[in-house]
């Protein structure tokens, strides 16, 4: 017999609960909790529970599987992709679908799995395409999806744990022979198919089926409407609507962020307990707390001192042993990356040659495995040691992963507790591996895809929670729970909106239903919507709910539409401090009492200090003053950090290798005695700096770039006038005097030396000439901006040439060369010499007159004064001339700035 209690308010099934004698009956539930809380009351009537007293829907499912067909093997939504690969591959040509479209197909298998498993679905559907005025867009994927879905039932014996319900049509459901009566509470999450075999099974015992049939239902017409459609088939039984008439007040609360909502959330829980409020009695509710809340709220709670009832998970694929297993499995394939790599060689690594300055230059940038050749070990180690093109059986990949494992193992130091726990994890990964799968060839690729679907899956329990204390709760978990103080997180918009979306038209899936009664859902509302508004008609002595204008990774948030019906008002509350801010601020209070403090504490409450008391500063060069005078923090990590960041090899040469192999190329070209051509002359820098050393087919390509441009040199050299090259990579030392504000040539203690090399050097009659080589010259300044921009080079050449290389004579320009534009315009050229070598791109912003060049030298004194001062106080202080500039900065992410951090 079929019954049809609808449920007018949230409360009367705990009414219904206490009315009925549970033991005599088996309950269906949709979550654990709620099956956790039948099973108290079970305990609490009569002592015991049977395990079949109390199911959840899917593993009711499976018990019915298991006794009708017992070779059918559930497995997991990824294994089902791995069959579909196999499906397109055997049958793809002849039903003209391709390899890119798998994922499309395995969406609409899913989908129409209630209706491809219906044993009278294949001729009714015909019939109806052809009665069709037009082709149905998704005809033809209905016809893949039925000849894949019988590959997969048929020819693999096997169903998606999503398909169980509806696989179950296929069989003869009367034979399962369940001898108790049912008592199904799904609630909103109750799906055509169900709802059909339940029916089935009311034939031969008594089905009652709670239906939240509130008076607003209407708002839900898709929702609920499988119970609408199926109450004609069985006995409705009205229940005593209960005298509660208006639903209980609640308080909405509008925060600025989700962090503040979980500062306001742990506040309150500490103000309810100094009132004396039992912990049991306070719940915590949000739509998907585990992944969205839970690990921000566990941390505070902690903090506050309050016990919680939620057990301490974590994703298995978080653990260090198994992060170092799936990245040696990643580097023996062909899409081999960049973070797999690290993590073998320098993620506690036992040892490792390679320096990671050399390790991050060679491997940052990876296209295949070939790459891999780029260092003997690295290729020793992972390249080509399996067959990725070879197809392999279940069993040889597990072979392969026992291999995977130990090697993984070798490369990485493990703690004592990892040591312990290492033959327990491997056990768990290979049993959940062939739980979710079954015998089948595919290649190496496919299988590790699985595997790191399986593990990413899974999760492992560190902690059992506490018996009393805060109820953390999933909204959908939640409608048994009967705690009289309550906290909803999370009433945005994005937070309860439904996630999936239907591939066939709602009006093609009204006329299947309507007319052959097959079992496909209506097209999904937000679950987390109703249950909400249900939800929130339950007796509570208080309730709040809580919405924040912008997420944890700082996205925009808007309030759901149940939240601005009930609270209008756009004014941010401001949370209560919890035990974390009263920490956090008696740090700040006490920063200056060192007594108190601990260095390394110190150290961070002032990241921005830096007084690095070493002697690796007596030399300087152009760059580095020019690092220093753009953040002091950058030459430290150079020269005291012994931080590099080596040129990353990678299709295109990096900026540094391509400028240095110019330079040289240009020097080079204009020696009038070199007769080496420039192909052999850049081969011959090639082997010595190591450049492409294993990829020939690279180098190739950059060479005939680095050629391109050094005969368009040679053509722009000879095209223009200029004095005569006297030297090329010349090399200049000098000292600045603090006292006389100027350089000079000898030293002295204390002095900091200035070493660089000018590009070219160009010479005649009237004076000299500097030319700096540049890429380009876009971003570069002339003369009057030098000092402001930091742009120290070309003034230090000038003063080097008139004060070390050729004292007593004058430097009538000092230039960038833009190689690219080959250009000559930009820097400081003296207005009195003749305008002889660069008639065609002289600059008014370029000249200076003997004044201007006078006060540009006395500024820079001063600058370099100022510059030298904090030099030998060791101050090297996070002091940026311009935070914008932390935006492209190398050191960013090692850097300790406060508005960095």
């Amino acid at each position: 017999m079929l019954e049809f209690y609808p449920i007018h308010h949230p409360d009367i099934v705990f009414k219904f609960i206490e009315n009925h004698e549970l033991g005599s009956a088996t309950w269906i539930v949709s979550d654990l909790k709620s099956k956790n809380e039948i099973q108290k009351t079970l305990l609490q009537q009569q002592g015991f529970f049977l395990e079949t007293s109390i199911l959840r829907a899917s593993d009711f499912w499976k018990i019915t599987l298991r006794r009708l067909a017992p070779q059918v093997q559930i497995v997991s939504s990824d294994f089902i992709k791995i069959i579909i690969d196999n499906f397109i591959e055997k049958y793809g040509a002849n039903l003209e679908i391709q390899p890119f479209e798998a994922s499309t197909l395995h969406a609409y298998v899913t989908e129409l799995a209630p209706i491809l498993l219906h044993p009278e679905s294949d001729s009714v559907l015909a019939e109806w395409f052809e009665t069709q005025t037009k082709v149905k867009k998704w005809q033809r994927w209905h016809l893949l999806s039925r000849a894949c879905m019988a590959y997969i039932s048929k020819e693999y014996q096997v169903i998606d744990h999503k398909w169980i319900a509806a696989y179950l049509q296929t069989l003869d459901i009367n034979h399962l022979g369940w001898q108790t009566n049912l008592i199904v509470d799904l609630g909103s999450e109750m799906s055509s198919v169900e709802m059909g075999l339940f029916r089935t099974l009311a034939q031969k015992v008594d089905v009652k089926i709670l239906w939240p049939s509130p008076e607003w239902q209407d708002r839900f017409q898709f929702l609920l409407k499988t119970y609408n459609d199926s109450v004609g088939f069985g006995v409705t039984q009205v229940l005593d609507k209960g005298s509660q008439t208006e639903r209980p007040t609640a308080q909405f609360v509008r925060l600025s962020t989700q962090l503040a909502e979980v500062k306001f959330t742990v506040s309150k829980i500490r103000q309810w307990i100094d009132q004396g409020i039992s912990i049991n009695d306070i719940a915590v509710i949000a739509a998907d707390v585990d992944k969205s809340y839970w690990p921000i709220l566990k941390y505070f709670l902690d903090e506050e001192g309050i016990t919680y009832q939620k057990d301490h998970v974590v994703k298995l694929n978080s653990l260090a042993p198994i992060q170092n297993f799936l990245a040696y499995a990643n580097n023996l394939q062909q899409e081999v990356g960049w973070e797999s790599l690290e993590i073998s060689l320098y993620s506690k690594s036992k040892s490792s040659d390679l320096k990671y300055e050399t390790f991050k230059s060679l491997f940052y940038q990876l296209y295949d495995e070939t790459d891999l050749i780029r260092d003997e070990k690295i290729k020793n180690l992972f390249y080509r040691k399996i067959d990725l093109t070879k197809k392999i059986s279940r069993d040889e990949f597990l072979i392969q992963i026992v291999k995977i494992w130990v090697e993984a193992l070798k490369l990485h130091e493990l703690t004592p507790a990892q040591t312990e726990s290492i033959p327990s994890l491997f056990e768990l990964i290979f049993k959940d591996f062939l739980s979710r799968s079954v015998e089948i060839s595919t290649d190496f690729k496919n299988w590790h895809h699985f595997l790191q679907s399986c593990i990413n899956s899974k999760e492992i329990k560190l902690e059992t929670h506490s018996l009393e204390g805060v109820k953390v709760l999933p909204l959908m978990s939640s409608h048994l729970n009967r705690s009289p103080y309550q906290v909803w997180l999370g009433l945005d918009e994005h937070s309860l909106a439904s996630a999936r979306k239907n591939l066939i038209p709602t009006a093609d899936v009204f006329e299947l239903k309507t007319k052959f009664d097959f079992a496909i859902d209506y097209p999904e509302e937000s679950f987390y919507d109703f249950n909400i508004r249900w939800l929130s008609w339950k007796a509570a002595q208080e309730r709040i709910y809580l919405c924040a204008n912008s997420s944890f990774e700082a996205e925009p948030l808007a309030p759901s539409l149940f939240f601005l019906e009930n609270n209008s008002q756009h004014d941010l509350t401001l949370p209560q401090a919890t035990r974390h801010d009263q920490v956090q601020n008696y740090l700040a209070a006490t920063v200056f009492e060192d007594s108190t403090i601990s260095p390394a504490v110190l150290r961070d409450l002032r990241p921005a200090e830096n007084i690095v008391k070493i002697p690796l500063f007596e030399t300087m060069s152009p760059s580095d003053l020019e690092d220093y005078f753009s953040c002091p923090f950058k030459l430290l990590v150079q020269k005291a950090f012994l931080i590099k960041d080596l040129p990353q090899v990678a299709v295109d040469l990096d900026p540094r290798q391509k400028g240095s192999l110019l330079h040289q190329l240009f020097e080079h070209l204009t020696n009038p005695q070199e007769t080496i051509s420039p192909e052999d002359f850049l081969e011959k820098q090639r082997a010595e700096k190591r450049i492409y050393p294993q990829d020939d087919l690279l180098w190739a390509i950059q060479k005939n770039k680095l050629v391109q441009v050094g005969t368009q040199f040679v053509t722009f050299e000879k095209s223009r006038k200029h004095a005569m090259t006297v030297a090329t990579e010349k090399s200049f030392e000098m000292y600045f005097d603090p006292e006389l504000k100027e350089f000079i040539t000898n030293s002295r203690p204390g002095l900091i030396k200035v070493r660089g090399r000018i590009d070219r050097i160009d010479k005649d009659a009237q004076g000299i000439i500097v030319y700096d080589y540049k890429s380009s010259t876009s971003d570069l300044k002339n003369y009057p901006d030098w000092i402001d921009a930091g742009e120290f080079q070309l003034l230090l050449y000038l003063i080097a040439c008139e004060k070390v290389l050729y004292p007593g004579e004058s430097v009538i320009a000092s230039v960038y060369y833009d190689y690219r534009k080959f250009e000559t315009s930009k820097g400081l050229m003296n207005e009195s010499f003749q305008n002889t070598y660069f008639e065609s791109s002289r600059k008014k912003k370029s000249l200076c007159s003997a004044e201007k060049m006078a006060e540009l030298l006395e500024k820079f004194n001063i600058t370099l004064e100022t510059i030298f001062k904090r030099l030998e106080r060791f101050d090297f202080s996070v002091d940026p001339v311009d935070q914008k500039e932390c935006l492209n900065c190398n050191w960013s992410k090692v850097c300790r700035a406060p508005h960095l951090m």
